[in-house]
């Protein structure tokens, strides 16, 4: 019996006791890639989100990359492996599309979140309500 704690203890002491890649990864600053090709990732990700990418009117990008930050929720870890305030690229870009009943919505501003160079999200940045991160289009 004496054999046997002796066991559990070990094995608990050990577990306790070891770090994963991850947990190393994370004690190092993390430093997102620049995106060289945002402009065309932003691109070809509207020709599938656009109801009519052919009637798109005056995209420009209003913010060059910028770091900032972004929160993923309870489930999604981002870069850093963590939930929430992880560093990404991010760029900010207006324009103008038609909607599903034919008719043009007018510009708004959208930003779009990179990590190196996939886009891994975007949002309107009117419905933005302050618990996606640290990042302004402004």
């Amino acid at each position: 019996m004496r054999y046997f704690l002796l066991l559990i203890i070990s094995v608990l002491l050990v577990s306790c006791g070891t770090t994963s890649n991850q947990d190393l990864a994370s004690s190092e600053p993390y430093t997102p890639t620049y995106p060289k090709n945002y402009e065309a990732s932003i691109k070809q990700y509207l020709k599938f989100a656009l109801k009519d990418y052919d009637s798109m009117k005056g995209f420009e990008i209003t913010k060059k990359p910028s770091i900032g930050t972004l929160n993923y929720g309870a489930f999604k870890r981002g870069p850093e492996g963590k939930n929430f305030e992880n560093k990404v690229f991010y760029v900010c870009a207006m324009y103008n599309a038609k909607n599903s009943m034919g008719g043009y919505v007018g510009y708004k501003p959208y930003a779009f979140f990179f990590e190196g160079e996939e886009m891994v999200s975007s949002i309107l940045v009117q419905e933005y309500s302050g618990t996606l991160g640290n990042w302004s289009c402004r």
